[in-house]
């Protein structure tokens, strides 16, 4: 049965439909980017139209707050998750070699992510979270991309998941795949304009517990677009920073500080005016005195002109008392909004080496001053992130073909961040009690080759040809053992032994 292209859904009705609860959303960014970083969010769209902010606090804050989160739900040398074995699962083998296995497929997780260049998508999106408070990240095959909130309309549940979401993009003729070419240009059009702009809409709908995905061109749908999606592996994650129940989109972090950035910029710009206009010098001549104002705009340096003191003055603005007013006000907002966007408090050390102990201090931070914002994000962007990321490796051979729900992944985030360092931690104490009772009782009662692989799983270090296997040990000492009983032998057996074994 041939596949014809399909004019029964209407993808741009519904866009149109979905903008007029967008807009008051956009008309926030906008405001909100224009007292932090404009070219963010511009004015309808339009980047020619940018205005320059009369203070550079927001931006500072925003440019701040964004590196602290990047660097806490991407730590580097160091995966944000930690793969759990469900309990319903019987593993076979101790629990050092589990984890050992576990912490390897964490390690390939995490240089999958790392290769795909997530980390300055990330730093992108995280800005416009901090400003418009949505975005939306595409992981695709080919690299991840993002859209801004005035790229993609957006309908949630009651329970705030995604129940539909249609994404606006402007495509050429060129773009077009040849199944609905003709029905979108029409059989005449043979050469079209190749500048001519069209609108081509990407439709993510739920439908039980997975998502139905096309794309349509002009009211036609594209038949090679169609997909199906479960829950854990949709490649498109709309984000919020601040979740609001019964609300479709988010809310920014700016928004919430829009008061004070208001104030600020309108201090910032009556100081600045008002310098300009005390900075201006303007010469009053006391009518009738014998000096003209030529003779005072001409002269030199040193020049000796004749003439009272008294003739000649400048104009004076007495507004001394009301700038310092204005100061002090903006004295008090910088300190509030500073303390806000973390501008005073910053474990972290401006280094390229930064401790896990540092991150985790960070991540806690985080977690303290902004209300759960990283919680949320770790729930919306890590942990899909990772679901998509296993399930694309699995298809590739890179991990073992695990049944859904045998291994669960789980976001380090907030005082937990880095949650494999603490049994690491745990690791070290019980080791240094044992050692304080009595180091022979160490060697007595614990397995070394566990203590080594949970170790090495704490570390995410691969011990594979670094640590030796309980079995390479037994033979190893078994040869020792050989090999001292034959020096005793005579030298002539000895010879002809090692001659044996070579």
């Amino acid at each position: 049965m041939e596949n014809k292209p399909s004019r029964s859904l209407d993808a741009e009705s519904r866009y149109r439909r979905l903008e007029s609860t967008r807009s008051a959303y956009i008309k926030r960014a906008e405001q909100c980017a224009g007292l932090t970083i404009p070219a963010l969010f511009p004015v309808n769209g339009n980047a020619e139209t940018l205005q320059t902010p009369y203070q550079g606090l927001g931006s500072r804050g925003v440019k701040h707050l964004t590196n602290k989160l990047v660097m806490a739900l991407l730590p580097p040398n160091t995966p944000f998750f930690q793969l759990l074995l469900s309990e319903e699962v019987d593993a076979e083998g101790t629990k050092g070699e589990v984890d050992k296995a576990l912490s390897m497929m964490e390690s390939t997780i995490k240089k999958e992510i790392e290769s795909s260049q997530l980390r300055s998508r990330l730093y992108e999106a995280i800005r416009q979270l901090m400003v418009a408070g949505n975005y939306l990240l595409y992981f695709g095959p080919e690299g991840v991309k993002g859209y801004r909130l005035d790229k993609y309309v957006l309908k949630r549940d009651g329970l705030g998941r995604i129940s539909e979401c249609i994404i606006k993009e402007v495509i050429t003729p060129d773009d077009i795949p040849t199944s609905v070419r003709d029905a979108v240009l029409g059989p005449t059009q043979i050469n079209p304009d190749p500048e001519k702009e069209l609108n081509q809409y990407t439709v993510i709908r739920r439908a039980g517990k997975r998502f139905r995905v096309y794309q349509e061109i002009k009211g036609v749908v594209v038949p090679e677009s169609r997909g199906k999606y479960s829950e854990d592996t949709l490649p498109w994650l709309p984000l919020r920073m601040i979740r609001v129940d019964g609300e479709d989109y988010g809310r920014s972090y700016v928004e919430e500080h829009l008061g004070d950035l208001v104030s600020l910029e309108k201090l910032s710009q009556a100081i600045v005016d008002g310098s300009q206009a005390a900075a201006r010098v303007v010469f009053l001549i006391e009518q009738g005195s014998i000096l003209t104002p030529d003779a005072v705009k001409k002269a030199r340096n040193m020049d000796i002109l004749r003439g009272k003191k008294e003739d000649v003055t400048t104009i004076q603005l007495d507004k001394f008392h009301d700038f310092r007013i204005a100061s002090e006000t903006i004295s008090q907002i910088n300190r509030e909004l500073s303390n806000a966007f973390l501008l005073n408090t910053s474990v972290q050390r401006n280094a390229e080496r930064v401790t896990a102990e540092e991150i985790r201090f960070m991540a806690a931070e985080l977690e303290q001053a902004i209300g759960g914002v990283y919680t949320l994000l770790a729930l919306e962007l890590q942990l899909p992130l990772v679901s998509i990321i296993m399930e694309r490796l699995k298809r590739k051979g890179r991990l073992p073909q695990i049944k859904k729900g045998d291994i669960e992944p789980q976001v380090l985030t907030g005082i937990e961040a880095l949650g494999r360092s603490q049994e690491l931690e745990k690791l070290r104490v019980l080791q240094s009690f044992m050692q304080a009772l009595s180091p022979e009782l160490v060697q007595k009662y614990t397995h070394v080759d566990e203590f080594v692989k949970r170790i090495g799983a704490a570390l995410h270090l691969d011990t594979n040809d670094l640590v030796k296997t309980t079995e390479q040990i037994k033979k190893a000492e078994q040869q020792e053992a050989l090999s001292q009983m034959l020096q005793q032998v005579s030298p002539d057996l000895m010879k002809q032994f090692q001659g044996e074994t070579i």
